[in-house]
């Protein structure tokens, strides 16, 4: 498969009729549980489209489609009864897709915030931290001025690796998978004191493979936003040990999450981490291992 065997014309180029900012037309369950109404070729005069035209399949009667939330037309897969079928379109035979029965997720009510990407993917990209500096007594390229200014910004990057998702909320009330999207230190000689920043960004990181298993999630810190560490219900209590150091905001430097003070979002509709109340129910939620 390539890219733009799911990455849609219309959501690269941004002709997105429902589009709320996202910029994004295809999602897992467009091919993999589309419970949408079907389309046709009659439907909406979509047989103009100049994409119909290049339908790689023979087409037989009332032909369905599949389509994206966004209404998007799916002309390269091919529905036969209740199987599915994609054609790629930079050629090759057709793939079989496999389609998610209803009851696909484990105890559906109560994980029915879960994305694809909560259980399914399998690794991460982690950059857990850069120092930027400002140094007035070197010169940089001005790329405005178009000539060496006086004062230089050095950055220093340290840790990046792969590892497993940390999962968080999103602005709608999502389960899904973040990663560090800012870790860093700021100085500058007018700051006083250098200023520090830990922001997680919502990724759909493309390394989809076998759903993770429960503990894989209710019980390991990483998902749970702590960041590495030994993670133990004593008591009543449940008590971490992290495996890192502590940065300036008293906060592992792998964490996005904490037991002792909660890290609610400062926007409305943003996105934040497991608050300690939310971090005990899942971790209690499946017996010990």
């Amino acid at each position: 498969m390539s890219c733009i065997d799911c990455h849609t014309g219309a959501g690269l180029m941004g002709f997105l009729r429902n589009d709320e900012g996202s910029g994004i037309d295809i999602r897992c369950d467009d091919c993999h549980a589309n419970r949408n109404p079907r389309l046709t070729l009659a439907s909406e005069d979509l047989g103009k489209s100049r994409d119909a035209r290049k339908i790689p399949f023979p087409l037989t009667g009332m032909q369905p489609f599949l389509a994206t939330i966004n209404g998007t037309p799916l002309w390269h897969v091919q529905l036969q009864g209740q199987e599915a079928y994609l054609y790629p379109k930079t050629g090759g035979p057709a793939i079989r897709i496999p389609q998610v029965p209803v009851a696909h997720v484990p105890l559906q009510e109560k994980h029915k915030r879960l994305t694809c990407d909560a259980c399914h993917a399998e690794w991460v990209p982690t950059c857990l931290g850069c120092h930027v500096e400002y140094d007035p007594e070197a010169s940089q390229w001005d790329h405005l001025e178009g000539k060496a200014t006086a004062g230089a910004w050095k950055e220093v990057r340290w840790d990046i690796d792969a590892a497993p998702p940390t999962l968080g909320l999103t602005g709608d009330g999502k389960i899904q998978v973040f990663v560090p999207g800012m870790i860093m230190t700021l100085a500058h000689p007018e700051l006083g004191e250098p200023l520090f920043l830990r922001h997680f960004a919502e990724l759909s990181p493309h390394t989809t493979g076998k759903s993770r298993g429960c503990n894989d999630c209710h019980r390991s810190s990483v998902s749970l936003g702590l960041g590495k560490g030994t993670l133990s219900l004593e008591g009543d209590a449940l008590k971490f040990s992290p495996s890192r150091h502590l940065l300036q905001d008293g906060l592992p430097a792998d964490a996005w999450a904490s037991l002792l003070k909660d890290r609610q979002a400062t926007a409305k509709g943003y996105p934040r981490p497991f608050n300690a109340e939310e971090i005990k129910r899942i971790f209690t939620a499946v017996p010990d291992p």
